[in-house]
């Protein structure tokens, strides 16, 4: 048994010190590590000379998005360097690379209330969430290239794929799980991003920072900074549905107002930089909303028509 405990010990230490090598490289970034996200996303435009706008974000930018509308309305040309499941501290990795090596003559960078901050420091709750889960957050805000070898080895189900994304309905059961896992950690998590309470706060000042910078890493090349609300920010629908999942709202008219304080605050601290411009599409998608839903029943993200609507609005606003 002793012999056991040995091996074992060693072999914990043979993987630590792995992490912590491979760590090194991720945060280095000696490799571009997102290759092949830009490839996939870019098929035959890799080469193009002219680059109108850069793109950077996360899972609401890979795939059947509004940039795919943009290039399709206008004459505009569009690298999408996104990647789902990434936040800023990862973007900043390889922005410089990116801005380098594609000259944009603009940069978008999407952002989304939802998890944005989650992405800077996770949840944690250790009476409600399993210990594996409660241990994988806490090191992945230590070692972020976590997130990246567990994309890679696709270690759990890709919930975005699962049928019952695309159900017209709504249905508690089906909703997205990983929704009710932020909810059931902090029922406030979602009310407390958009409203800078608490803890969110401070992550947001962390957040800040990276975002500034981002902008550094920009050149003085235009950003347009662009903030996807959560759905529960446009009407009482879609946040009596985060309420049933098991989010709370104590603030409810501030929180869904235009103005809300994640957005006056990103504008007060962005202001220094002339070469930023903050997005707001809150009051187009509440109009919008009204006429066809612009997320999916079942999930937080864009539909179709949301990634359309999304499209129309950023064309009315930088395409010039």
């Amino acid at each position: 048994m002793k012999k056991f405990f040995i091996i074992v010990k060693q072999a914990l230490g043979i993987l630590l010190i792995t992490l912590i090598l491979f760590e090194g490289c991720y945060r280095l970034y000696i490799l571009d590590f997102y290759n092949t996200e830009l490839k996939e996303l870019n098929k035959g435009k890799l080469n193009t000379e002219k680059v109108d706008f850069l793109v950077f974000g996360d899972s609401f930018t890979t795939s059947n998005t509004y940039i795919e509308y943009l290039e399709e309305k206008t004459n505009n040309k569009l690298i999408n360097s996104a990647s789902s499941g990434i936040g800023i501290q990862e973007v900043n990795l390889f922005a410089s690379m990116r801005v380098k090596e594609f000259k944009p003559k603009k940069i978008i960078y999407q952002v989304y209330l939802g998890n944005d901050l989650l992405d800077v420091k996770n949840l944690s709750n250790i009476k409600k969430l399993s210990l594996s889960r409660s241990f994988y957050w806490y090191l992945s805000d230590y070692f972020i290239s976590l997130l990246y070898i567990n994309k890679r080895l696709s270690f759990g189900s890709n919930e975005f794929r699962r049928s019952y994304i695309f159900d017209e309905k709504y249905a508690k059961n089906k909703y997205s799980n990983r929704s009710k896992l932020y909810f059931l950690a902090d029922s406030l998590y979602l009310h407390n991003t958009v409203m800078l309470k608490g803890d969110f706060l401070n992550r947001y000042n962390i957040w800040m920072k990276e975002i500034e910078e981002f902008i550094e890493k920009s050149n003085n090349i235009p950003v347009y900074i662009i903030l996807v609300p959560h759905c529960a920010q446009l009407n009482n629908k879609y946040k009596k549905r985060m309420q049933e999942i098991g989010g709370e709202f104590p603030e409810t008219a501030k929180f869904t107002t235009i103005e809300y304080p994640f957005y006056e605050e990103t504008v007060k601290k962005l202001r220094k930089y002339k070469s930023v411009t903050i997005l707001n599409p809150l009051a187009y998608f509440k109009k919008k909303d009204k006429k066809e839903p612009l997320y999916y029943a079942n999930d937080p993200h864009l539909n179709n028509y949301g990634q359309q609507v999304l499209g129309e609005y950023l064309e009315q606003k930088i395409i010039k």
